[in-house]
């Protein structure tokens, strides 16, 4: 009895010593497949902080290019707005430049015969000659009398002409004309002085 019983815990002795093997070595090789999901998933931690590090250094780059881009905006813009403030400076300029002109030519055209004369200024008989022509082509003008001239000037071919003429209603009459000529800075003109305007503006 004894000797079946010895058997018999021998055998569960072994059978628990195979047990306890089996579930060592399940056991182990859990292990041993949850230490490589671990390193797998490591490994794909650190690829994903790799792809992390280098998103993050894009991204910074992009940031550093929108600085930029602002920064050259904002420079653009400041251009801009100094380009329309100039734009509006020089309109506004021009429109004044535009009214003085009028204005100096209204004058201007007051200070003209109408019509204006074409003269001859080669000699001051040929200016003479030309003054008389023109007087005697007046409606209110029979004919030219005579014609003389006032020296204002020494040397000078610039002078005061005097052109005498007979009027449609028979009395005599006269008109003065200052010739210049090409001297003392003067450019060739002619003013009547009666009429107080430029017969032949310079």
């Amino acid at each position: 009895m004894t000797s079946k019983l010895h058997v018999a815990i021998t055998i569960i002795l072994a059978t628990a010593t195979i047990a306890t093997g089996a579930l060592a070595v399940a056991a182990y090789s859990r292990v041993r497949s949850l230490s490589g999901a671990l390193a797998s998933s490591q490994a794909d931690l650190s690829s994903v902080n790799g792809q992390l590090e280098r998103a993050d250094s894009t991204i910074a780059g992009a940031n550093d290019t929108i600085s930029t881009q602002e920064a050259l905006l904002a420079t653009d813009e400041s251009g801009v707005a100094t380009l329309e403030a100039e734009n509006t400076t020089l309109h506004r300029d021009l429109a004044e430049s535009r009214s003085e002109a009028s204005s100096a030519s209204a004058r201007l055209n007051r200070l003209l015969c109408d019509p204006q004369y074409t003269m001859d200024y080669t000699s001051i008989l040929a200016a003479s000659s030309r003054l008389m022509g023109y007087v005697d082509g007046l409606e209110s003008v029979a004919y030219v009398s005579g014609t003389l001239r006032n020296t204002l000037w020494d040397n000078a071919d610039s002078k005061v002409h005097v052109i005498r003429y007979i009027g449609s209603d028979g009395n005599p009459y006269s008109m003065q004309f200052l010739v210049y000529f090409d001297e003392f800075g003067w450019e060739p003109s002619t003013f009547y002085i009666d009429g107080q305007c430029w017969l032949d503006a310079p």
